[in-house]
């Protein structure tokens, strides 16, 4: 009896922690949304009334912020849109021959001049191993620019990013009895920031959490990882978190090298989508 009380008790608070995080979920993205718009609101009102007397100079201005609060908030909107998509089981993967590396150069050229706003240093260590396979590049890079842009927001300045890479293998089979293993690439992104608890090593992954070191450091909706481990299992990998010994987190991704046979047949059984990810 005693056993079955914990276990109820036990299942009472987590679900009492996921509507938590639901309402802070809802809180956040409330104000998110809010805070763009209130601000194409402002300055295309302020352009409007000051039309015949402002200069180009200052109306060039109000249609910069007007514009990057509209990047935000289509950001914000196709995070919503992705959400939408995992739940209902209806993301498509576009399988192409690519390499890891040069996924990560992309993205990193994305995010250079955040990391040079941070004076953070961002080292990529050559690869030694395979980086080549058959995965969805856009999608992957989304997973990578998640990753990154979290170590540099949570990332203190002239700290070091560093990005890792290496072969490995995965269980591949499609019946949990089925112990086939097939080749993987993997990727290791390491942040020398203010790490994970170690009791939330898994729920950040969870859709809606944040983890409470990161929770009031600068808002955010708790949806990228979510997203990014959903992106990540649909190729058939994994994606996991540790804490580094010498500080900051470690984020692990890996996914198997498909042969063309088998990301054809991956891809054959998806709905076709297409949202514009940036």
């Amino acid at each position: 009896m005693n056993e079955r009380t914990r276990e109820l008790a036990k299942a009472a608070a987590k679900a009492e922690e996921a509507n938590m995080a639901k309402s802070r979920f809802l809180a956040n993205m409330s104000h998110e949304l809010r805070t763009p718009m209130h601000a194409i609101l402002s300055f295309s009102s302020m352009g409007m009334q000051r039309l015949n007397q402002a200069t180009l100079e200052k109306l060039g201005a109000y249609f910069t912020y007007i514009n990057e609060s509209g990047d935000r908030l289509l950001l914000l909107l196709n995070g919503l849109l992705d959400l939408a998509k995992l739940e209902s089981d209806r993301m498509s993967l576009a399988y192409t021959l690519s390499d890891l590396q040069e996924t990560v150069n992309q993205c990193t050229t994305e995010q250079m001049a955040r990391l040079e706003e941070q004076e953070l240093t961002l080292e990529i260590i050559p690869p030694t191993c395979e980086t080549k396979g058959r995965f969805d590049s856009q999608r992957i890079g989304q997973v990578i620019g998640n990753l990154l842009g979290n170590a540099i927001k949570f990332t203190p300045a002239d700290r070091r990013i560093t990005i890792t890479f290496s072969n490995g293998t995965l269980l591949c089979g499609r019946r949990k009895e089925d112990q086939s293993q097939c080749h993987s690439l993997r990727l290791s992104l390491r942040d020398e920031g203010i790490g994970i608890p170690e009791n939330e090593l898994e729920t950040v992954f969870d859709k809606f959490i944040q983890s409470s070191k990161t929770r009031s450091e600068g808002g955010g909706t708790g949806l990228g990882l979510a997203i990014s481990k959903e992106i990540i299992e649909a190729h058939g990998g994994r994606i996991w978190a540790q804490n580094y010994p010498q500080g900051g987190a470690e984020f692990i991704l890996e996914i198997p090298i498909k042969g063309e046979t088998e990301a054809a047949e991956s891809a054959s059984k998806s709905d076709d989508y297409t949202v514009n990810e940036r």
